[in-house]
């Protein structure tokens, strides 16, 4: 449910506990608001499922990356992947949650999930963020695009602490976080095309921004962690991590 109907919701509760009398004149206003706002969420949702359907059927650059080597179809993949996110806003990798610029990186595997060929191209996205510049107040945040599915299961493993990582589904994909470290990451599930991929890290903005307090204070927290990571352990560690690469 959106936000807006949330908050519509409770200022129904609100203004039978009578708290909210002055903010409308009486139940016909708060009604009224309620009726504008499930018709603007249902036609969204409408004009919403019109944009998936056509981004999934069948186009020739579908049937071009399914023809690539894994390799190739990511460096494809990667490239569709970064001018979507710069339309929808990502500058310089970063992206405008809220009042705070969020570092973002980008990611793709060419397959399911489930694949170990495929699911490497990202296997090493955490291990390989203690490397990167500690400078900035916030953690990255993790987008990462599949030609295939993604299953909460694989998103657990891929966070490597199963029992602690928090996951949450919605249309667009999977979005993941593990509190204690900071890590998360955005999943976007079967981008088998650009307009599939614009329509699923739309859906995955809108709602990072309808939670970017939450979002940025668990990159705050990774950022913290990251920081206490002595430069020469995570050098170690990136080592480590790049000798099992293919």
């Amino acid at each position: 449910m959106s936000p807006v109907l949330n908050g519509l919701i409770q200022d129904i509760t609100d203004y039978k506990r009578g708290v909210l009398y002055q903010e409308f004149a009486d139940a016909v206003d708060l009604f009224t608001a309620v009726d504008r706002a499930v018709c603007e969420y249902v036609n969204k949702a409408v004009v919403r499922y019109a944009q998936v359907y056509a981004a999934r059927q069948p186009t020739t650059e579908t049937e071009r990356w399914l023809l690539l080597p894994y390799r190739t179809r990511v460096e494809e993949m990667i490239g569709a992947l970064e001018r979507e996110a710069q339309r929808l806003g990502v500058k310089q990798e970063m992206l405008t949650l809220g009042s705070v610029s969020q570092p973002v990186e980008l990611h793709c595997v060419p397959d399911n999930f489930s694949i170990p060929e495929s699911e490497k191209f990202a296997a090493y996205i955490f291990d390989d963020e203690v490397s990167t510049d500690s400078s900035g107040a916030f953690g990255k945040l993790h987008i990462v695009a599949a030609f295939g599915s993604i299953t909460d299961l694989q998103v657990r493993r891929h966070l490597g602490n199963f029992e602690a990582a928090e996951v949450y589904s919605d249309s667009w994909g999977l979005y993941a976080c593990v509190p204690g470290s900071g890590m998360q990451c955005v999943y976007l599930p079967r981008c088998v095309n650009s307009l599939v991929m614009q329509s699923n890290l739309s859906g995955a903005i809108s709602w990072l921004n309808d939670r970017a307090e939450e979002i940025t204070a668990v990159a705050r927290r990774r950022r913290q962690i990251l920081n206490l990571v002595p430069s020469s352990a995570a050098s170690a560690k990136v080592r480590k991590a790049g000798s099992g690469r293919v």
